[in-house]
């Protein structure tokens, strides 16, 4: 993320559910530990590692507020791959809520109050903005973009 190979909120987001459900599957809790207790302190050091790296984005922050809740919430009595199972799949469902539908929604919400003959003003590069973009001209809408950037290249 430090090298920007992954931009964009979105994207960075995404990233680092990935990489927390790779650290989930690998996860091993010691015998003597709870799940809940030790699978936070044993990501934090993760989280510190990716933030110095690059400060994280508000959906980056919104995700690991998530995180840490839902961890926090996992049954003592339950298993070990129950608790990997559940944790999973809210990082999945976190993701199809949070990231792709909430994308999904901004566009078409977005490409509805797009005329023909109207400039688009915008400030950098946004894959969501591109998305909208590109699905308002595939629906057939005529209409101008200007890019405000102050990034040297």
């Amino acid at each position: 993320m430090a090298r920007e190979k992954i931009v964009g909120s979105n994207g960075r987001c995404a990233a680092l559910i990935c990489a927390v459900k790779i650290f989930i599957q690998q996860y091993r809790c010691p015998k003597s530990k709870e799940v809940r207790q030790h699978l936070n302190i044993a990501l934090k050091p993760c989280f510190n590692y990716l933030s110095q790296c690059r400060l994280f984005s508000v959906s980056m922050e919104n995700f690991v507020k998530f995180i840490k809740h839902t961890i926090s919430k996992v049954s003592p009595e339950i298993s070990i791959d129950k608790a990997r199972e559940e944790l999973l799949s809210e990082c999945d469902r976190y993701f199809e809520e949070n990231i792709y539908l909430a994308a999904q929604a901004i566009t078409t919400t977005t490409v509805n109050r797009i005329n023909d003959g109207d400039t688009i003003l915008i400030y950098g590069r946004s894959q969501l903005i591109l998305r909208i973009l590109l699905t308002a001209k595939e629906e057939g809408r005529n209409f101008r973009v200007m890019v405000v950037d102050n990034r040297l290249i």
